[in-house]
């Protein structure tokens, strides 16, 4: 019976990725960033400690800002950011959802990925947060 659980759960994990191809390059983002979360955690941070991940985001995104490196930064290539990092984080809850259901773990590799996913959308809101204030 568990077994057909994690082939249900692998079929949902397939379509995932196949949604990801949308916005393969942000996914790759979170990827990258995901092996941050995972480097850490093996120090002892904690990999869901989203302000600390966030915060890291938030210089790199004030630095393009600053630096006017990137036409468009603001408000669109922001906002555009934004909409691609919340629809990988609304996806992984999706995923997390049916892994619950199901009762099955997702594999901790995505967890690091959900963690810099979510940590990625939060680093973008808190960007646009702070330019708008200043």
């Amino acid at each position: 019976m568990q077994a057909n659980k994690e082939e249900i759960f692998k079929e949902h994990v397939a379509q995932f990725l196949s949604s990801m191809r949308s916005v393969e390059d942000f996914y790759n983002v979170v990827i990258t960033r995901s092996n941050w979360h995972k480097m850490e955690a093996e120090m002892g941070r904690k990999a869901d400690d989203y302000d600390y991940f966030a915060q890291g985001h938030l210089s790199e995104y004030l630095s393009k800002y600053e630096s006017n490196e990137e036409k468009d930064f603001y408000p669109d290539g922001l906002l555009w950011r934004q909409e691609k990092f919340s629809f990988i984080v609304d996806a992984f809850v999706q995923l997390i959802i049916k892994a619950q259901e199901l009762g099955v773990n997702i594999p901790v590799p995505m967890f690091y990925d959900y963690c810099a996913a979510v940590s990625s959308l939060k680093g973008v809101e808190m960007a646009i947060e702070h330019i708008k204030k200043a």
